[in-house]
């Protein structure tokens, strides 16, 4: 389970790094993992070496009677009665609706699609029945669908206001969003980024949106964006907004030249929330050449200012990702030393906690193969992927979009999901670039991540950007929500159970981020323990529920769990029944 992930990861050398027992981020958890008697623990029995001459990575099998490769937790069952991951149900109401002006068709040699809209998706309860509604990012007209219960949905057509003209040739499209509720009125509002205008912030009135986006001060700027992160980020109670930009119309250029001259991307913004009002923040002292598709806000310890970590494309020829560390005075860039800072085709991210340190991790696609920065201590990462196993990828996958860390099937261990796409405005050469390029599903393995594509019925060529994993009927499974540049989205139901499970709303009533927007919490039963964090936007354009969905595996005691909220403030709760959906407030 959760503490035995890295078991059988030795990285070698003569310094050994250890988390100290009564350290500020592991005080207050009543683990059951053993610790020495000098009062520290392995890094989840994981060393980090350094030799000064080499490094080597040796892997011990020892750490569990066996490795097999496995597709389902061991005491999992399928609801259909047959060992299949999803479901795909012929009748979901109006889902089948949607309008094919919404994407181009299948890709032949000469297929012209945008890069990025329609790539993302937003699941939230808009209308606020309990139930998770699907937002989909689109070409031309977006489209909103109601849950309505037995996977049943409804287009609300009439909540979409007009998407605004601008002064370009090519229309505005939307790429996706984050849904979060920025005025603290208990309703999910909408952050709409677009390409070829300017981005949208959309009020939810009840029953239908509304254009906020000139009456609360945000830009108003025709420019390409790739991502939107909301969080309290200066701790004052109210939600504030991250907007990562790029530029589209790179990719009709030559720019895998080595000589190409990058042209300026659109900048990034922050815009803190005041009230009624957003002001933009001076982000960086000097201007950075940017092409930011991802970001997350990291909070080591519960009451600290959060640091931003932005995801770059072409990092290698411009600025690679980056770590910006908050002070009392600003934003300044972390010392490369943090192992964060990749040079790297960076596409899209996920936040998790891998290695059971309470500190995240991250999940980053990229061309080809994703990376996994797994932390080490506050601020500082190192990069996993090839000793876990999930640097394997087909010589047709070539450009890797949103990435996802989940527990799957609720056997108690995050499992990671890439989506894969063609990217037909750079002029590759087909077979450079495939128009038909599988989605990426590792099965986390007692420690080992394995290649399960096939097994989990992904090998479909869909062309993917975004994706997001949510419990659509509530019947503890993650669904999968996966748009598609050449066709329709698709919802691929969970049907096998490995383990029991608990999922985790938060209320604040001590403040206007009444969702609890990037609040750590922490499950703990027995000797297992399992970390989330409560985020909006992720993945590639995308944004989930605000909820914690805990696989637990076989574990079925009572449970401990303790919400670390932004503020410092800590709530914990015992739970005794398992397999439920959980509100805890303060």
């Amino acid at each position: 389970m959760a503490y035995s992930f890295l078991c059988r990861i030795l990285y070698s050398s003569s310094k050994t790094y250890f988390v100290n027992e009564n350290s500020s981020f592991n005080r207050g958890y009543s683990s059951g993992v053993q610790r020495s008697s000098s009062g520290v623990k392995p890094l989840v029995s994981t060393y980090f070496k350094f030799e000064e001459s080499c490094v080597m990575l040796i892997f011990m099998f020892a750490c569990t009677k066996d490795s097999e490769q496995v597709s389902f937790g061991n005491d999992s069952f399928c609801k259909s009665g047959r060992r299949a991951p999803w479901i795909k149900e012929e009748d979901q109401g109006d889902w089948e609706k949607q309008s094919p002006d919404g994407w181009k068709e299948h890709p032949d040699s000469d297929w012209k699609i945008h890069n990025f809209a329609g790539g993302g998706v937003v699941v939230a309860d808009f209308n606020g029945d309990g139930r998770e509604d699907v937002y989909l990012a689109k070409v031309s007209t977006d489209e909103l669908f109601l849950n309505q219960g037995e996977r049943q949905f409804t287009l609300a057509s009439d909540w979409i206001p007009q998407r605004p003209q601008t002064t370009l040739e090519l229309p505005t499209a939307s790429v996706g969003g984050a849904a979060a509720d920025y005025d603290g009125d208990g309703d999910q509002d909408l952050f709409l980024l677009t390409v070829h205008g300017p981005d949208v912030l959309l009020r939810n009135e009840g029953d239908h949106f509304t254009d906020q986006t000139l009456a609360v001060g945000l830009s108003l700027n025709e420019q390409d964006s790739g991502a939107a992160v909301w969080a309290d980020y200066d701790l004052d109670g109210d939600l504030d907004l991250f907007v990562g930009a790029h530029l589209e119309a790179l990719f009709s250029f030559a720019a895998s030249d080595d000589d190409y001259a990058y042209p300026e991307p659109g900048p990034n913004h922050l815009y803190r929330n005041d009230g009624d009002f957003f002001t933009e923040v001076d982000l960086y002292i000097e201007s950075e050449h940017e092409f930011t598709l991802g970001a997350a806000w990291l909070q080591y310890e519960p009451g600290e200012l959060p640091d931003l970590y932005v995801v770059n494309d072409f990092g290698q020829y411009n600025t690679p990702n980056r770590l910006y560390r908050q002070t009392q005075e600003g934003f300044e860039p972390e010392s490369s030393r943090s192992g964060a800072e990749l040079g790297m085709f960076g596409m899209g991210l996920s936040v998790g906690d891998l290695n059971d340190d309470l500190l995240p991790d991250m999940w980053i696609s990229d061309e080809k193969s994703a990376k996994l920065l797994l932390s080490m201590g506050d601020r500082e990462w190192y990069e996993a992927s090839s000793s876990l196993g999930l640097d394997f990828v087909l010589s047709s996958q070539r450009f890797g979009w949103g990435g996802n860390l989940v527990d799957f099937e609720n056997d108690g261990d995050l499992d990671a999901f890439v989506g894969y796409g063609p990217l037909p405005g750079y002029h590759l050469d087909p077979e450079d670039d495939p128009p038909e390029q599988h989605d990426s599903f590792f099965l986390n393995s007692k420690g080992q991540f394995r290649w399960k594509t096939g097994d989990w019925k992904l090998d479909d060529g869909n062309v993917s950007r975004g994706a997001i994993f949510a419990d659509l009927d509530h019947d503890g499974l993650l669904d999968l929500i996966r748009p598609s540049l050449v066709g329709p989205a698709e919802i691929m139901w969970g049907d096998c159970m490995g383990g029991n499970w608990l999922s985790i709303a938060l209320r604040d009533t001590q403040s206007k981020n009444l969702n609890g927007i990037g609040a750590r919490v922490v499950v703990e039963g027995g000797e297992e323990r399992w970390t989330r964090w409560v985020v909006s936007g992720e993945s590639f354009a995308s944004s989930a529920p605000s909820v914690a969905h805990f696989g637990l595996g076989s574990y079925d005691g009572s449970v401990t769990v303790t919400v670390d909220w932004v503020d410092g403030h800590r709530t914990q709760k015992k739970i005794s029944v398992l397999n439920q959906r959980k509100i805890i407030s303060r």
